[in-house]
């Protein structure tokens, strides 16, 4: 029942609320053998997360090494604590495992609770075609549990994911249905991930106010668009428009929430955007050294979309300071890795940048893997692993008929006749986009 109340706490954005449910559940002094000790051992370090105890991330990655494998509940609850502390290499092992194993016992109502932060990690990552196809599997078995309050999870990171990808339209819709769900179940995560979604499509299209604005109501403590880990999260997005807003005043108090959060975790990509952060606030001299280090921390990290971000506004902070030949270096690694996401309203800024500085980027041919579905991407994915079609069928709840039905649309689209030649085939396993 504690248990359950802190998870009710964690929903409502109520933080007081789910450290006393953890308090009350550390006083009950579980025996370690119980399977319920470990959930309660992660939510009373999740507690000591955000309240920046630094003894909290270390506590996290040591309960996560042991989790039960043959237990999905617990690898995904490790797997999520892994992703909030900022370990993503053992968050990504840790829910992938969880939903193998989930696929594995049959456990359809385990699988969206898994999917959503495995989704959600992915969608950071920028993952996007594995992201979207899980988020797409998580609404549909969300709808078939009767668990609509995670269908407003997928629904926001799919909006997000649109918003990087300059589907504006899509975006709205998608984000709107989320904040929908969200208010009629209650749950404030998804309603502060699909504000983020639609702030993010406005910082795209350089409406600066409107990003501002939406971006205030995700990081305001008491705004029931937000979260205070999404308020986290997006704290970088909100300097950036801040600055382009030239209201800097509004983001000094979530920047000092951020940096508190950020030193006590440590994670290479947090530290990054720490820094990033710190080189748009700052005059000329010190902002070239927060961008280095910013930069040195995103190569450690592995969040592609966020590299990309920061090397473009470095890009531009060297051409306003007539240093041209260093901006074209990044300039031209932003476009690549933009083009690569299909984040496209990043990718025409950089363009356009470039040709400020005199340089023009010939675009690329875009892969034939551009066109899959996210269904058909994950369908390709297991068969490329050396999946039958009946266990592609059995993994994905889906009947043999419509895996086999999806396969020749794939062969079609691909231009290719055996399952051999789709295992063989150069970036099958992360393709740049995909379209539902």
């Amino acid at each position: 029942m504690l248990a359950e109340a802190g998870r009710i706490a964690w929903s409502d954005a109520d933080l007081p609320g789910m450290i006393e449910a953890g308090r009350r559940m550390q006083a009950l002094d579980l025996p370690q053998g119980m399977p319920e000790a470990f959930a309660v051992n992660v939510m009373i370090a999740l507690g000591r997360l955000l309240q920046r105890d630094p003894s909290a991330a270390p506590l996290i990655q040591e309960l996560a090494s042991r989790a039960d494998l043959d237990d999905p509940h617990q690898l995904q609850i490790a797997g999520a604590a892994s992703m909030l502390a900022g370990n993503d290499r053992a968050a990504h092992a840790l829910l992938t495992s969880a939903i193998t194993r989930a696929r594995m016992l049959g456990a359809i109502t385990k699988m969206p609770q898994t999917l959503a932060p495995l989704a959600s990690l992915q969608m950071w990552e920028g993952s996007y075609p594995s992201a979207m196809a899980h988020a797409w599997e998580g609404v549909r078995l969300a709808h078939e549990t009767g668990q609509e309050h995670l269908a407003a999870h997928f629904l926001a990171v799919l909006a997000w994911i649109a918003a990087v990808q300059g589907r504006a339209e899509e975006c709205e819709a998608l984000g709107a249905n989320a904040l929908e769900v969200g208010r009629a179940h209650k749950v404030r995560p998804p309603m502060a991930i699909a504000t983020w979604a639609l702030a993010l499509s406005d910082l795209g299209m350089g409406r600066w106010p409107e990003a501002m604005a939406r971006l205030e109501a995700v990081v305001a403590p008491h705004s029931p668009e937000s979260h205070p880990v999404v308020a986290i999260l997006a704290t970088s997005d909100l300097v950036e428009a801040a600055c382009r807003a030239d209201r800097l005043d509004l983001a000094q108090a979530p920047l000092a929430r951020f940096v508190d959060f950020a030193e006590p975790t440590a994670a290479a990509w947090i530290i990054a955007l720490v820094a990033r952060c710190r080189a748009l606030i700052s005059d000329a001299e010190p902002a070239a050294g927060f961008f280095d280090e910013a930069l040195q921390r995103h190569a450690q990290a592995g969040r592609r979309f966020d590299q990309a971000r920061t090397r473009l506004l470095y890009g531009e902070f060297l051409r306003r300071t007539r240093q041209r030949a260093e901006a074209r270096s990044h300039l031209r690694s932003a476009i690549d890795t933009f083009e690569q996401l299909g984040a496209s309203p990043w990718e025409q800024r950089a363009r356009a940048e470039l040709r400020a500085t005199g340089e023009t980027a010939r675009k690329r041919e875009p892969s034939t893997l551009t066109r899959l579905t996210p269904q058909q991407t994950q369908i390709v994915r297991l068969v490329a692993e050396g999946a039958t079609n009946k266990e592609v069928a059995s993994q994905l709840y889906l009947s043999p008929r419509t895996v086999d039905y999806h396969l020749r649309n794939v062969f079609v689209k691909l231009g290719i006749t055996s399952r051999a030649e789709l295992i063989h085939l150069q970036g099958i396993g992360e393709p740049a986009q995909a379209k539902r």
